[in-house]
């Protein structure tokens, strides 16, 4: 979050693969990122999708997990446009899927 807010460099396309968008605040995160995005410009990011957990091991580790149509609602709460949102389903019926959410710069 400190690069995004002291850099002034602009990118076309921001992507997170369970990363920092899963673990930083995103009403903090989302502005910081759209601020430093062209316009027209990708934000994509994936994580597993939203549990009653969020406990990594055994150290508690915040992470934020929200249903699919709620990220899409943040995200255009943040000024993103035409954002989606969907939980791929995994492989084996007993693992999760992976939760895909892509937005557009306004």
């Amino acid at each position: 979050m400190t690069y995004l807010a002291d850099t002034q460099a602009r990118f076309d396309v921001v992507y997170s693969i369970f990363g920092a968008v899963w673990f930083t605040d995103p009403t903090v995160l989302l502005p910081l990122v759209r601020a430093r995005m062209t316009p027209g410009g990708v934000f994509a990011f994936s994580h597993l999708p939203a549990t009653d957990q969020n406990v990594s091991g055994d150290r508690a580790v915040r992470k934020w997990e929200y249903p699919a149509d709620q990220w899409v609602q943040m995200l255009a709460t943040a000024g993103f446009k035409s954002a989606t949102a969907e939980v791929i389903p995994a492989p084996a019926s007993n693992r999760r899927g992976t939760l895909l959410v892509r937005a557009l710069r306004a």
